[in-house]
Formats: C-alpha cells, sequence, structure tokens
C-alpha cells in the first residue's frame, strides 16, 4: 500500500508540474532520483505506466544517482536565462 501511495503522489506530481508548464504527452523528459526509484526498477516502470494511462508520459526518462551533478548542470546552463 505505501508503494502505491508513493506512485499515486508521484504521478500526481508530474501530471501537474507538466501541464502548469504546458508540456504535452511524450514532449518533455523526466528526471528522476531518490532510492526508492534508483534500487527497484518496478517502481519507474509503475509510474511511467501511470503517467501514459494519463496521457502525460515522458517522451524519455532519466534514473540520476547522484542529484548534485544536475543541480550543477542547471547552475551552469540556466534553462530560462
Amino acid at each position: 500500500q505505501i508503494a502505491t501511495d508513493a506512485i499515486r503522489a508521484m504521478v500526481r506530481l508530474v501530471e501537474t508540474i507538466a501541464q502548469r508548464l504546458g508540456y504535452a504527452n511524450e514532449s518533455y523528459s523526466l528526471a528522476m532520483s531518490g532510492g526508492i526509484l534508483s534500487n527497484h526498477p518496478t517502481m519507474v516502470s509503475h509510474l511511467l505506466s501511470e503517467l501514459r494511462l494519463r496521457q502525460i508520459a515522458p517522451k524519455a526518462y532519466h534514473l540520476v544517482r547522484e542529484p548534485i551533478y544536475g543541480a550543477l548542470v542547471v547552475a551552469a546552463n540556466p534553462p530560462f536565462a
């Protein structure tokens, strides 16, 4: 039950952000990090399946093992500069 609730929460989060930014189905890349996602591929699979069902799936996804590296890339190349 905890895993199912976590996936639902992540789906709502991705769905909300994608809608607010105006991303359509398969028009964005999704970066994911965290111990549960990094160590349990079935969680990622379930998350992506739920996003596909809601017509808001990413065109690509990436597991970020060390989120600090992603933060450094964004800091060096601001997306909205």
